[in-house]
């Protein structure tokens, strides 16, 4: 693959906000080929890149129900102050 998409790679591990560990285990590979993968000592398989769109879905979605659950808590506690 490409330099651009082993930085595609390396930023998304970054925002997900994941360690390496955990992102391998989701994806299914090893922490040892992930570190290439963002090394570019081995080629990343279109497949993984999907894979990995896929977590970064997944995560956002998580992310959006836990804001939208703090902004309602926001809410309920203004309405019981006034």
């Amino acid at each position: 693959m490409t330099k651009k998409s082993r930085r595609a790679l390396d930023e998304a591990i970054r925002s997900a906000n994941l360690t390496v560990k955990s992102m391998a285990t989701a994806l299914g590979v090893s922490q040892s080929a992930l570190r290439r993968y963002r090394q570019g000592s081995r080629p990343i398989p279109p497949k993984l890149l999907k894979s990995v769109a896929s977590l970064l879905r997944y995560q956002a979605e998580r992310l959006n129900l836990k804001a939208k659950m703090l902004a309602s808590a926001a809410a309920a506690t203004t309405d019981t102050e006034k």
